[in-house]
């Protein structure tokens, strides 16, 4: 349409990674004679489309670590008879900013025992938005049925490694543990996942931390002080942002 309309001058921010269509365009516009700038606020470019830009150019989502942890550095109070339901951290109103991130993301990842212990429904509730695909990682399907991940509300990924088998909106997808982020790399792009955030808990995001899978982490810090519990995971860099929401503090982190 712009050649057909004649139009002289064109200018492109970035160029597209997926290799199908990088650079045709710009070469037909050439050749038609149009004059092309190519780069013109390329990192703003590249900033707004970086979920499609990871996903072409290193063949898995742009992962997004999150987490709230108490002043103290704590997750979560170790569960016992006495202390045995969830240990709220952040203010309720900083439930609604977690539920837009929430509804940003194509999908979201759990491991079993975030899944036990907190019951997390893992949808967009308090806002309007579209729910992600939730991801849990049971390795031996011992997770009991009855739990809210396995509700209609979103598509639902099981990974393990005993079977492969959907039933209605839970898939249950075979993967082997000792390549486990390869397998699951296949499993976002047979499922168009291009953006993946991972909510926890402390075992599970330290696995993508230690294997250097992530690329932006945004961490909540609440008021409360746990003294002891299970340790929140730790970055070795310094923030790009920190930011007050309400009584609660927010950490941005991006590589």
């Amino acid at each position: 349409l712009i050649i057909d309309s004649r139009i002289p001058n064109v200018v492109i921010g970035c160029t597209d990674p997926f290799a199908q269509v990088s650079g045709k365009g710009i070469e037909k516009l050439k050749n038609a004679g149009t004059t092309v700038s190519v780069g013109i606020l390329k990192k703003e470019c590249l900033e707004l489309n970086k979920r499609f830009f990871t996903f072409h150019e290193k063949k898995r989502p742009y992962i997004i670590l999150k987490w709230a942890q108490s002043k103290d550095g704590f997750m979560d109070k170790k569960r016992t008879d006495t202390c045995p339901t969830i240990n709220w951290i952040t203010e309720p109103n900083t439930k609604q900013l977690t539920h837009k991130w929430r509804s940003e993301e194509d999908a979201i990842l759990i491991g079993k025992n975030t899944a036990i212990n907190d019951n997390p429904e893992l949808t967009t509730r308090v806002v309007d938005g579209k729910n992600p695909i939730r991801i849990v990682v049971d390795r031996k399907l011992k997770l009991p049925k009855d739990l809210k991940i396995f509700n209609s509300e979103a598509k639902t990924i099981i990974l393990n490694e005993l079977k492969n088998e959907e039933n209605d909106s839970i898939l249950y997808k075979k993967v082997n543990f000792e390549s486990f982020f390869d397998d699951l790399w296949s499993i976002c792009i047979e499922n168009d996942i291009i953006s993946l955030i991972v909510e926890g808990g402390a075992f599970t995001i330290n696995q993508f931390i230690e294997n250097d899978l992530w690329d932006e982490a945004r961490v909540l810090t609440g008021k409360p002080f746990f003294v002891g519990g299970i340790k929140a995971p730790k970055l070795n860099i310094e923030p790009n942002q920190q930011l007050s929401f309400g009584k609660d503090e927010i950490s941005y982190y991006i590589k």
